[in-house]
C-alpha cells in the first residue's frame, strides 16, 4: 500500500505523464484517457464550486450539494400518474362488468 501511495505522489509531481502510464490509470478510473490528459485544475475547481455551496441556514458548516430543479413539471407527472391509475381502474371495472353480464 505504501508503494502505491509513493507512486501516486511521484505521478502528482510530474508535469507530463507518459501515455503508457496514463492508459492503465484511465482504465482503472473508468474514464477516457483524454479526460485525464486535458484535465485542468481551474475547471475542476469551477465544477466543484458550482456543484457545492455553503448554506448558512443549515446547522452544519460543511458544503452541501445543490439540488437542481427538475427539467419537467412535477405536477404534470402527477396528473399523468393519476390518469394512468384511473384508466387501469376503468379497465378493471369493464372486465368485471363483462364477467357479471356473462353469468
Amino acid at each position: 500500500m505504501k508503494s502505491g501511495i509513493k507512486k501516486i505522489s511521484i505521478l502528482e509531481q510530474k508535469e507530463v505523464i507518459d501515455a503508457s502510464v496514463l492508459a492503465p490509470i484511465a482504465i482503472i478510473l473508468k474514464v477516457p484517457t483524454e479526460a485525464i490528459q486535458y484535465l485542468d485544475d481551474d475547471s475542476a475547481i469551477r465544477i466543484i464550486a458550482n456543484t457545492f455551496s455553503q448554506q448558512e441556514e443549515s446547522p452544519s458548516t460543511t458544503a452541501q450539494a445543490i439540488h437542481y430543479p427538475p427539467t419537467f413539471n412535477p405536477f404534470d407527472k402527477m396528473v399523468e400518474l393519476y390518469e394512468r391509475i384511473i384508466e387501469q381502474q376503468q379497465q378493471t371495472i369493464d372486465k368485471l362488468e363483462q364477467l357479471i353480464h356473462k353469468r
